[in-house]
């Protein structure tokens, strides 16, 4: 059984849609203990979807199962500055 699941987040991570990519993002925790989360297509994001993707990264690594925040588009760069979070990779400069 492969362990990694590489997932696609939707275009828009707002209050009314997190609770939505919540439920389909914990369904994939069962069969694969390690997620990766492409944020490349996110194109909306407000307080409650940066909160959302911190606290998986958190959660995760306190239950084992370690997620991973990769590709963030420039609106999850722009909110995770303004808010000062930490935790995404570094822009590919290459």
């Amino acid at each position: 059984m492969d362990t990694t699941q590489r997932t696609p987040l939707p275009a828009s991570l707002t209050l009314a849609s997190v609770p939505e990519a919540h439920e389909e993002l914990l369904a994939g925790l069962e069969q694969h203990p390690f997620i990766e989360l492409d944020l490349s297509v996110v194109e909306e994001i407000d307080t409650a979807g940066a909160q959302w993707l911190v606290w998986l990264v958190w959660q995760g690594g306190q239950n084992g199962h370690p997620v991973a925040l990769l590709a963030p588009s420039a609106p999850v760069r722009r909110i995770f500055a303004t808010l000062g979070l930490p935790g995404l990779p570094e822009e590919d400069r290459s």
